[in-house]
């Protein structure tokens, strides 16, 4: 997973995601969990899309942002950091 860095298991369910930035095409892979939070994530800030590389850093963001930012998203955040800490992707 490009986001939190953990293993994507054989038959597991993932999100590829494709862009081109300034010409240069890009695929990442994102677990089925960093997945689901990138969703919610997207829903809430009206439909920016970060790519999995990029949803950490845009998340923690987020979170030193504000306090209302930090008490809804800091839990994700956690969840991410752990799941990047242990190597267990979905």
């Amino acid at each position: 997973c490009s986001c939190c860095g953990g293993t994507i298991a054989p038959g597991a369910r993932y999100t590829v995601h494709f862009s081109v930035m300034d010409g240069a095409p890009c695929a990442e892979k994102m677990c089925g969990p960093c997945g689901a939070d990138r969703g919610e994530f997207v829903y809430a800030h009206g439909g920016m899309i970060p790519t999995p590389g990029s949803f950490l850093d845009m998340l923690a963001h987020c979170v030193e942002e504000d306090e209302e930012s930090e008490e809804r998203w800091k839990p994700m955040l956690e969840s991410i950091l752990a799941r990047l800490r242990t190597g267990e992707g979905g």
